[in-house]
């Protein structure tokens, strides 16, 4: 298969998977360049109740910039800071530092990789990352369209209407599951 994604028909063609992946800039916050990307998070993300956990990492990145930050850190409540950690530097200065989870089966790990290789993406063939973050405001922004984009496509494509309304509950935990 080639790069080109099955293009879903969108009432507006502007925030299609493809013109996202392919056309948006991810440092450029004009009206103009965020448009299709935030349609596309309207159209799907709307009413996901984790949104807005992973959307601050994206919108704060001029914010983050300008206030010279060095690194952020985005973590769960259920995570607690050591005074060792105040001392420790990435030993790449932009690395993109994660914690660890306990949330990958092999049904789930062969599908990502179905759907990046769809997408015309690269698997890393990494398991169990968990939601703490650690780098730059620049990584920050990169991980966090990432994110979202694919937050977008699962949604959409990889869950049926009534998973998205969670009628179904966590009945497919943990193996593929929409909350």
């Amino acid at each position: 298969m080639s790069k080109v994604l099955k293009i879903i028909s969108f009432k507006n063609q502007k925030a299609s998977y493809e013109n996202v992946l392919n056309n948006f800039n991810i440092f450029d916050d004009s009206p103009k360049n965020l448009a299709p990307f935030y349609s596309l998070m309207k159209m799907h993300l709307v009413n996901y109740g984790y949104l807005n956990s992973i959307l601050m990492a994206f919108e704060g990145y001029n914010y983050f910039r300008r206030a010279k930050f060095d690194f952020l850190i985005r973590s769960d409540m259920d995570v607690f800071l050591t005074p060792l950690f105040g001392q420790w530097v990435p030993p790449v200065c932009n690395s993109f530092v994660v914690g660890g989870g306990g949330f990958s089966t092999e049904f789930n790990n062969k599908r990502l990789k179905r759907i990046a290789q769809m997408l015309g993406m690269s698997y890393a063939e990494q398991w169990n990352l968990g939601s703490t973050w650690y780098s730059t405001p620049a990584q920050f922004r990169l991980v966090s369209f990432l994110t979202l984009f694919g937050m977008a496509y699962l949604s959409s494509e990889e869950f049926a209407q009534p998973e998205r309304e969670g009628k179904l509950g966590v009945e497919l935990w943990p193996d593929w599951h929409y909350g």
